[in-house]
Formats: C-alpha cells, sequence, structure tokens
C-alpha cells in the first residue's frame, strides 16, 4: 500500500535541529525480527523514526542530529531523513 501523505509530497524540505531523548527496540512476538526506533524532539514537537538496527546502534540519547522534514501531502509533517552533523553545514552544502 502506497503511502499517499509522503508519496505524493512535494514541498520543500525543512531543516529542524533535534536531539534523541530515547530509543528502544521491539521484538516481534511471532518471529525473531526486531524494529529498532528513534525518539527525537526539536523544542516544540516529539516524534519517533524507524532505523537501521546498525544506526540503532551507534546513535546516542542526548546527541544532536538534523532532521529533513517535509509538510506531507495530507498536511501530516514526517521526517524524509537525519543527518549526524549541524543544519547549518546541511542548509548550506546544497
Amino acid at each position: 500500500m502506497r503511502d499517499i501523505n509522503s508519496d505524493f509530497d512535494k514541498s520543500a524540505s525543512i531543516y529542524k535541529a533535534v536531539q534523541i531523548y530515547s530509543k528502544y527496540s521491539i521484538k516481534n512476538s511471532k518471529s525473531s525480527s526486531r524494529s529498532y526506533w528513534v525518539q527525537l524532539e526539536d523544542g516544540l514537537n516529539k516524534y519517533e523514526i524507524r532505523v537501521l538496527e546498525s544506526s540503532y546502534r551507534e546513535l546516542k540519547v542526548g546527541q544532536l542530529l538534523c532532521s529533513e522534514q517535509k509538510q506531507g501531502y495530507l498536511g501530516h509533517a514526517w521526517v524524509k531523513d537525519y543527518y549526524k552533523h549541524d543544519c547549518l553545514e546541511r542548509i548550506y552544502s546544497k
């Protein structure tokens, strides 16, 4: 099933400095697989993103990241990607 909100989103990227305030993993009860989640806050909003296991192990609570966000086709903001460096560096490197 397609995610209409992100698949049809043509909005410009917005870069925000975010901080990791928590992270957790969930084991699927029907299989041995796990999903890895990082919870972020930008001073006003809190949200979470699913990450690869390798990123989960590397990222630390309290770490600052740069979050690339989009407004969403249906008006629901979403995180397109995150970067492990300063947001100003990301904005001015384009």
